[in-house]
């Protein structure tokens, strides 16, 4: 399928969809960590630049024949051999993480995606992006927005509402047929510390963020079984792994919806279903825009195009396992590992506690 429409300037994506670069993680121009991981892992410990010293070394002994060199040689043939061993265990961990999705990429003429929180920010993003590869795409979120193309569906709903999300899915299968696809995204943050939210404050932030993951799941998987054929991708956060000063509700919701993923995908691994979880660290947009960073070379903010272009990139391949943005994301729940007290003393190091704080306490909607 082709693209159904024009890009004009000042719209909100571009037609031009590539794969995902770590380069673009960040929009300030200033050099970070994952700046320089992707400059390495592009070159020096690529599986194929990783040859290179290798190669040099052994060029230099033939011309020279200088013995000095042959230890040059047997170094650099370890460190090549090591990154070819890296890259091999990778591929291997990304094939049995990714085995319950069996055909191996979506298919623009068959599969249909249902994108929870597509109107706007993140969502919106990864909607344009299906859209322009000729996916039939379908937004449910309370805010109307939608693109003038045959392919893609907008319907009205408030997510956290059962009986909503039930009649909305209906008009999906009305338009485009059984969804095959499931983005959950939907979400919003209440930047309070406890003793300042509201009962409603706590009911909504856990219905939005975690509640309708239920709804949208027992409504759309029994046509994934059926099929024999499905994908779901869970937009979840760090925060549910670490909870900052002034997101107890959106932590425990985040915390929540990691654990309900990690339950569902082993439940359908069986029916030929696959399941991707993100979890960014601080995104550019509405709902974390303000929050001051700690260190900007150690944990870019990430922007919602840069975030849109990894998923999209990891739906198409079926990816399994866990996606997370930036570098220090990936591996950050490994302080898990280390005594209590480490954990501690990052978390002063970086100042978690006190970026939502210091920020003025409002309310935030779309991730």
């Amino acid at each position: 399928m082709g693209v159904f429409f024009k890009w004009t300037p000042g719209s909100p994506f571009r037609p031009e969809v590539s794969r995902f670069d770590t380069s673009r993680l960040h929009m300030s121009g200033t050099l970070s960590v994952d700046d320089i991981h992707s400059i390495l892992t592009q070159t020096v410990f690529h599986p194929g630049g990783c040859w290179v010293f290798f190669l040099y070394y052994s060029l230099r002994y033939f011309t020279t024949r200088d013995s000095g060199l042959v230890i040059g040689i047997w170094l650099s043939a370890a460190f090549a051999v090591a990154v070819e061993g890296w890259h091999g265990l990778d591929y291997l961990n990304q094939r049995y993480i990714s085995r319950g999705f069996r055909p191996g990429k979506l298919d623009p003429s068959k599969d249909v995606v249902v994108v929870t929180g597509g109107a706007s920010g993140l969502g919106q993003k990864i909607v344009a992006m299906l859209v322009v590869k000729g996916y039939k795409v379908a937004i449910l979120d309370i805010r109307q927005w939608s693109l003038p193309v045959d392919n893609c569906l907008f319907v009205q709903c408030n997510v956290s509402d059962v009986n909503e999300v039930n009649k909305a899915y209906e008009k999906v299968k009305q338009k485009f047929g059984p969804a095959t696809v499931l983005v959950n995204n939907a979400g919003i943050a209440v930047k309070k510390a406890i003793w300042d939210l509201t009962s409603s404050d706590i009911s909504t932030t856990i219905e939005t963020n975690l509640l309708s993951n239920f709804w949208t799941l027992k409504a759309i998987l029994p046509d994934m079984i059926k099929h024999n054929r499905g994908y779901i991708v869970t937009v979840s956060s760090l925060i549910g792994q670490f909870g900052p000063a002034g997101l107890s509700s959106y932590s425990a919701s985040k915390a929540g919806q990691i654990m309900l993923h990690d339950a569902v995908k082993h439940e359908v691994k069986d029916y030929n279903i696959g399941a991707l979880l993100v979890t960014p660290s601080q995104m550019s947009g509405e709902m974390f825009g303000d929050t001051p960073t700690a260190s900007e070379f150690f944990a870019p903010v990430i922007s919602h195009n840069t975030m849109a272009l990894a998923i999209v990139d990891a739906m198409e391949s079926c990816r399994g396992g866990t996606l997370s943005l930036p570098l220090a994301a990936k591996h950050l729940h490994r302080l898990r590992v280390f005594p209590e007290g480490v954990s501690e003393f990052f978390r002063r190091l970086v100042r978690a506690d006190e970026a939502i704080l210091i920020t003025h306490p409002r309310t935030s909607q779309g991730h």
